[in-house]
């Protein structure tokens, strides 16, 4: 449930522009939950309390059905969405007059709205900036030049010398597929196999060939005997002249070429805040800014479940299995319908 949250907030932080558009969007929804509260018929099972407040099964199929959950997952959705209705009564939200004749769903999202206070980039905490800071500087914002090849080796033992028949037949082969790109530019990984690969090797009377590649690394992440061969290229997708090792003879090709960088914390600071409120890989961190703000409407609340009572109808994805305080956080874009 957290996983959409952020973007929706983000949304909702956007348009929150015009009270007249608020009160149109407002207005034109049909909030199912408020109106199953209320006329829920004796037969609907109550599946859970929240400080004396009933939560039926119907509520239940209804967050299952509509968002592909678990009952487990959509009992807790209606049980947080309860607990955020409360706080949002106790903080005097439905005063108001937008708010007054408005659903459960619209009052939760007013609350959120109002008290929430990460509501852009500029106002994820400092504190994790600084950590997400901490963790990316060297690799991404201060490192020396990097470079990352494609090679084609022609693999030679310690007695498979310059002297050797392997040695001049491999090199004799390897110059040919040298000869063929050197002159030209913009060239990939590819480029280099097809002509390495077989049948030509073998047709040139060759032993063995290994294709392989090198990420990214430093100049001093390549061995001496590559270091001058691989960074004296002046840029990417060119081939380099065969270079001879304990490895074998190696033909190779710059795939990628990272120039030096040097940037400081204050350059770099919004881009990372608004990594940390976009990008999906850092989702556990946003979901933790929220949970530290949720956490205490969820506490010394009476929570009472009932989950044997929830009816065979309803989809089972998962073992229902409630504790005492709620775990998971509705998202605005994931009320209940």
């Amino acid at each position: 449930m957290r996983c959409t949250f952020w973007a929706a907030f983000a949304a909702l932080a956007l348009g929150c522009g015009s009270s007249e558009t608020a009160t149109e969007v407002r207005d034109s929804r049909v909030w199912q939950l408020e109106r199953m509260e209320a006329v829920a018929p004796p037969s609907d099972a109550v599946v859970a309390t929240v400080n004396g407040r009933s939560i039926f099964a119907s509520c239940v199929r209804i967050q299952a059905e509509a968002h592909n959950l678990s009952r487990e997952d959509a009992l807790q959705e209606c049980i947080d969405f309860e607990l955020l209705a409360e706080a949002a009564h106790e903080a005097g939200t439905q005063a108001d007059p937008d708010v007054q004749s408005a659903a459960k769903q619209e009052l939760v999202r007013t609350f959120i709205e109002e008290r929430y206070s990460v509501r852009g980039p500029e106002d994820i905490p400092a504190d994790l900036v600084k950590k997400l800071w901490d963790q990316v500087n060297v690799p991404r914002y201060n490192h020396p030049e990097l470079r990352a090849i494609a090679f084609c080796r022609i693999p030679l033992t310690a007695e498979q010398g310059p002297e050797s028949q392997e040695y001049k037949v491999g090199l004799a082969f390897i110059e040919s597929v040298y000869e063929k790109l050197r002159d030209t530019r913009n060239l990939e990984k590819d480029d280099l196999f097809e002509p390495c690969w077989k049948p030509h090797y073998e047709d040139a009377g060759v032993h063995a060939l290994k294709l392989n590649t090198f990420k990214l690394h430093p100049k001093s992440g390549y061995m001496p005997v590559f270091r001058e061969s691989v960074f004296g290229a002046q840029e990417a997708g060119v081939v380099l002249p065969p270079v001879y090792s304990q490895y074998g003879i190696d033909l190779m090709l710059i795939t990628e070429l990272i120039p030096e960088k040097t940037s400081t914390f204050e350059e770099v600071e919004p881009e990372l805040r608004t990594a940390l409120f976009e990008i999906p890989v850092y989702e556990s961190s946003r979901d933790a800014v929220f949970d530290k703000w949720y956490t205490p409407f969820a506490k010394a609340r009476a929570i009472s479940t009932h989950p044997e009572r929830i009816p065979a109808a309803a989809p089972v994805l998962a073992d229902i299995s409630v504790g005492d305080a709620p775990a998971m956080v509705p998202a605005p874009s994931r009320a209940p319908n």
